[in-house]
């Protein structure tokens, strides 16, 4: 079965085959999840289920719609290690890398909007690669720890399964990315 993801999906793999993540899967409800250990199939059905033993496990429709051509049966399993010398070689085969662009993909602005939707004003990467948001602008704290930190009783949180997307923030930039201004810069409204 010939699986074509978009450059998120490829980016979100990337990232979890990198953290030990082996396998994506759609469950019995429908929802996609990935883990280090062969999802197992549900008795009486061609469904996947989490494999009780992972340790590295994540619910990614939690985080983002998408991976929609993972289908709700036994062909539903994806090798990330497969899926990603797939795309490899379509990458081979002279596609224009899209860190070569100066804007974020729709994808990345989609997930801008929901965060933004949840009270998320930030985005920023720390010097350890993984992205975070904020609900307050941080400030860059580049001593012995290197990192965006936020003032006061700020919420934000780690985007752990987003760090290899995003390629345009960087820990270096000097100011942390304002997800209103890119979401009007493309083409959003804001309310």
């Amino acid at each position: 079965m010939e699986r074509k993801f978009t450059e998120l999906e490829i980016k979100i793999m990337k990232n979890l085959y990198h953290n030990g993540v082996e396998y994506i899967a759609r469950d019995i409800a429908g929802d996609i999840f990935s883990c280090d250990l062969r999802p197992k199939i549900v008795d009486g059905t061609n469904r996947y289920t989490l494999n009780t033993n992972s340790r590295r496990f994540c619910y990614i429709s939690e985080y983002i719609s998408g991976f929609n051509v993972i289908p709700s049966d036994d062909d539903s399993l994806v090798c990330i290690a497969e899926g990603l010398d797939d795309y490899e070689v379509e990458q081979s085969k002279n596609a224009p890398d899209p860190r070569a662009t100066k804007s974020y993909t729709k994808e990345e602005l989609s997930v801008m909007k929901i965060l933004y939707d949840n009270g998320a004003k930030y985005l920023a990467r720390n010097y350890n690669g993984i992205l975070r948001w904020y609900n307050l602008k941080p400030q860059k704290m580049d001593g012995k720890i290197k990192c965006w930190d936020a003032p006061g009783l700020s919420s934000n949180g780690s985007l752990d399964i987003f760090s290899n997307a995003f390629d345009l923030i960087k820990f270096e930039d000097a100011e942390p990315v304002c997800i209103r201004q890119e979401l009007l810069s493309g083409g959003y409204s804001i309310d």
